[in-house]
């Protein structure tokens, strides 16, 4: 019991704070409100720029427009990309299934051909069943 006392005791103590760690923290609490501060700037300004539209000799449209126009081509733009994607990996997976058929019907050619079975059409039979190589 007194052991845990102690223990405690010293985890319970304060360790010393010195100029060097008052200046650390307060290094780290200018960066970090820094960093906040230009997260904030960096979002506020943002959406200013995308409001306004330029004005060089277009007619002027409310800023509502121009927002609902850039949302509706911003979703028209991802769904072009994603069916690009698709067709992309259709087209893959079409390539694959063909490969796939054509290597198992060369398979079953060669299990044919080495037990003496008759081959498909359009190939050579040959005379004798060949053997593997013991």
């Amino acid at each position: 019991m007194a052991d845990q006392i102690r223990i405690l005791d010293r985890l319970i103590q304060t360790k010393p704070f010195d100029l060097r760690a008052l200046l650390r923290l307060a290094t780290w609490g200018c960066v970090a409100a820094v960093a906040l501060m230009l997260a904030v700037l960096s979002s506020s300004m943002g959406t200013k720029h995308q409001a306004f539209a330029p004005s060089t000799a277009a007619p002027q449209v409310p800023a509502a427009t121009v927002q609902l126009t850039t949302r509706q081509t911003e979703p028209d733009k991802a769904t072009r990309q994603l069916s690009e994607a698709v067709s992309g990996l259709t087209a893959d997976r079409d390539r694959l299934v063909a490969a796939r058929r054509q290597l198992c019907a060369d398979l079953a050619h060669i299990r044919r051909d080495r037990r003496g079975e008759t081959l498909l059409v359009g190939h050579v039979t040959p005379s004798e069943p060949r053997r593997a190589a013991a």
